[in-house]
């Protein structure tokens, strides 16, 4: 089973207040059993809807961004490349997932990956992560989902943006 850093158990702990179950593994050490993930989801799902799950995703990002900002990038597309180094970051193991990119086009690529986050985590930490990056008419669409069909090895979305965009520029 994948592990988690430590730093996404606070994250986690801090959306659901004090007094979470997951604080239960804050003794753990910087790794922590990856099954804090679907308990933070299934945690953040009774206190609301899945909105919440892809406002903690976008609220994440914030985290996200800090792992690639020391990284030397030029335009959005090329800090989009960087994502699986955060992924990384913050999940290792067995079942931590793979993130493949594909650049469709100028303003779009497409990643897929099969992390243990929710889908609506996961869409929400993308859409933040664009927004940090300085980019404009950001949409971000999931457009396969391996938890509706069991031949789908991975969740796919696809991001768009301005392609005139460059880094810190709004």
């Amino acid at each position: 089973m994948a592990e988690i850093h430590v730093s996404l158990l606070e994250f986690f702990i801090g959306q659901l207040g004090a007094g979470s179950t997951l604080e239960k593994y804050s003794k753990h050490g910087d790794w922590i059993p990856g099954k804090a993930i679907p308990e933070f989801s299934k945690a953040l799902l009774r206190k609301g809807s899945r909105v919440l799950l892809k406002r903690a995703g976008t609220e994440f990002s914030e985290k996200f961004y800090e792992i690639i900002a020391g990284h030397t990038y030029t335009g959005v597309e090329n800090a989009v490349s960087l994502i699986p180094k955060a992924f990384a970051h913050y999940l290792r193991g067995e079942g931590s997932g793979i993130v493949k990119i594909q650049s469709v086009a100028q303003g779009m690529v497409r990643i897929s990956e099969n992390s243990p986050f929710d889908c609506l985590f996961t869409e929400g930490l993308l859409e933040g992560f664009l927004h940090k990056l300085g980019a404009r008419g950001v949409i971000v669409r999931q457009t396969a989902c391996r938890n509706d069909n069991e031949n789908v090895k991975f969740c796919v979305y696809d991001l768009k943006w301005m392609h005139t965009n460059k880094p810190g520029v709004r």
